[in-house]
C-alpha cells in the first residue's frame, strides 16, 4: 500500500530561510552583505523547489507493518517495519507511532536511512506494561531527499491487535533441575497408598482383615495358597484458586500491580497441579464473582483457565469475602486445597476476610498468600532525615505489626500464610504445594 504524502519545507530549509532577511539588512552597511542575501535566497528557492518536485515525482516508499508476536508483561519486545524505496535516490526516514494503552513504546521517533532501490526492515522497541487484549494505531512516517528542504509526511491506518499474557518468566529462569527432582519425589504424578482402588499394583498373601472381594483365585489356585490383590487409588486432590481482584490488589509493587503477581503465581500453581493430575479450580472476586471455573483434571484444563483469567483485571472496589467465601462452600463441598490471593493492610479488610477464613477453614484446607511490601522495610530501616520521613516510617511500622497479627492470627486458627516479596510469590506457593502433597495433608 502507498503512501500520499502531505510535503511540507523542513527546518533546515527555514533556519537557512532566516539567514537571507538578516543578510538583506545587513546590506545597508555591506553592500557585499545584500548580494549574498540575494543569491542565498535565489538559491534556496531554486534548491528546495528541485526538492519539491524530486520528493513527489520519484520517492516512491512503501511501508507495511507486521503482525505483533506474542507478547509478556513487563517483557521488552519490538515491532517489525518492512520499508521499500522505489526511488532513485536514497533517502532520510522516520517512523512514529501512535501512543496507545497496555504499552509504551521506547522512542517517539525511529529514524533511519535507505539507500536506492532498496528494502530493509525497521524494529521498534515497546514495554507491555499491563495484562489484557490491545490493538496498535495508525504510524505516521517521513522522509526527505539528501537535500533535506522538503519533507513529505504521511500517516496510514493499519491496526495489529495483540495480547499481553501474564510473566511467568521469573518460574522458568529460576526452576532447577533440583526443583524438578523435588517436584517428581513429592509423587506430584500419583500418590500410592494401599487400599481398594481400581489400578493393579502386587499380589501378597492373605492376612487377618484383608476383604473377601480382594481374594486372587487363579492366583491362589497356582500357589495353594490364599492371595489378595492389592491395587492403587490415585491420589488426586481439588485445588481451588481463589483470586481477589478488589481495591487492595490494585496497588503496585515492583513495576507491577499485586494482582498481576498474584495471577502469575495462580496460574504457575494450576500448571503444576495439574501435572499431578490434580482436579484444578478457580474464583476470582470483587464486589461480586467475577469468574468461576469448575474443578477438572484434564491435560488442557490449566491452559483453559489461563485464557480465561488473562485478561483479567482488578477493581477500585472493595472485595466481598463473605459472598465469595459462601459461593465456594456451595460448589466446592468436597475437602480441597484453597488457595486465597489477597492482600491485608486494610484493618477492617482483614477483620472481615479472617472470620470469613475461619468459617471455610472447617471444611477446607487453606493456604493465604499476600505479598509484602519492600518499600515498607526501607522506610522502617532507613534513618529518618526529615518530619516526612519520620512520619512514613511510623505508619510503615503501624502497617507492619497490623501484617504480622494478622498473620500469626491465622496461624492459630490452623490456616497457611506465604508472605514473601512479590516476585517470589511463585516458588513459594509452588514449594507450600509440593510440601502439602509429600505429607498428605489435603
Amino acid at each position: 500500500m502507498r503512501f500520499l504524502p502531505r510535503r511540507w519545507p523542513t527546518r533546515r530549509a527555514f533556519l537557512i530561510g532566516l539567514v537571507v532577511p538578516a543578510l538583506l539588512a545587513l546590506g545597508a552597511l555591506l553592500p557585499l552583505a545584500f548580494g549574498v542575501g540575494i543569491v542565498l535566497g535565489l538559491g534556496l528557492a531554486l534548491a528546495t523547489i528541485v526538492d519539491f518536485a524530486l520528493l513527489p515525482g520519484r520517492a516512491r516508499v512503501v511501508i507495511e507493518r507486521a503482525p505483533v508476536a506474542r507478547l509478556t508483561l513487563g517483557e521488552p519486545a519490538t515491532v517489525t517495519y518492512r520499508i521499500r524505496n522505489d526511488a532513485a535516490l536514497a533517502l532520510r526516514l522516520g517512523l512514529i507511532e501512535t501512543p496507545v494503552p497496555l504499552v509504551r513504546f521506547e522512542e517517539t521517533e525511529t529514524r533511519f536511512e535507505l539507500r536506492e532501490r532498496a528494502e530493509t526492515t525497521v524494529a521498534v522497541g515497546f514495554v507491555p506494561l499491563e495484562r489484557g487484549s490491545g490493538s496498535l494505531a495508525a504510524f505516521s512516517a517521513w522522509w526527505e531527499t539528501p537535500l533535506g528542504l522538503v519533507r513529505a509526511y504521511a500517516t496510514k491506518s493499519a491496526p495489529a491487535t495483540f495480547r499481553i499474557w501474564p510473566d511467568l518468566r521469573a518460574l522458568v529462569s529460576r526452576g532447577s533441575l533440583m526443583q524438578r527432582r523435588r517436584t517428581i519425589d513429592a509423587g506430584l504424578r500419583r500418590l500410592r497408598r494401599s487400599g481398594s482402588g481400581s489400578d493393579f499394583a502386587s499380589l501378597r498373601e492373605f492376612v487377618p482383615g484383608d476383604a473377601f472381594r480382594a481374594i486372587a483365585w487363579q492366583a491362589t489356585a497356582r500357589r495353594g495358597k490364599t492371595i489378595v490383590v492389592e491395587r492403587t487409588v490415585e491420589r488426586s486432590q481439588t485445588v481451588m484458586l481463589a483470586l481477589d481482584a478488589g481495591r487492595l490488589m490494585t496497588a503496585p509493587v515492583a513495576g507491577q500491580r499485586k494482582f498481576d503477581y498474584a495471577l502469575t503465581a495462580a496460574l504457575a500453581l494450576a500448571a503444576r497441579a495439574a501435572q499431578a493430575d490434580d482436579r484444578v479450580g478457580l474464583l476470582a472476586f470483587a464486589s461480586g464473582i467475577l469468574d468461576y471455573v469448575a474443578p477438572a483434571a484434564r491435560p488442557a484444563h490449566a491452559a483453559r483457565i489461563a485464557r480465561r483469567i488473562a485478561d483479567l483485571q482488578p477493581r477500585f472496589e472493595e472485595a466481598d469475602y463473605e459472598g465469595a467465601f459462601a459461593f465456594l462452600r456451595r460448589h466446592q463441598t468436597k475437602r480441597s486445597l484453597v488457595v486465597v490471593f489477597t492482600d491485608m493492610f486494610d484493618p477492617v479488610a482483614s477483620a472481615a476476610l479472617l472470620a470469613d477464613l475461619a468459617s471455610l477453614a472447617r471444611r477446607h484446607l487453606i493456604i493465604v498468600v499476600m505479598m509484602n511490601d519492600e518499600a515498607i522495610a526501607q522506610a522502617i530501616s532507613a534513618r529518618p532525615e526529615t518530619i516526612d520521613d519520620a512520619y512514613r516510617a511510623s505508619v510503615a511500622a503501624t502497617l507492619g505489626e497490623e501484617r504480622r497479627r494478622a498473620a500469626a492470627l491465622l496461624a492459630r486458627r490452623g490456616i497457611g500464610v506465604i508472605d514473601v516479596p512479590a516476585p517470589e510469590l511463585g516458588l513459594a506457593l509452588i514449594n507450600r504445594y509440593i510440601e502439602i502433597k509429600s505429607r498428605g495433608a489435603i
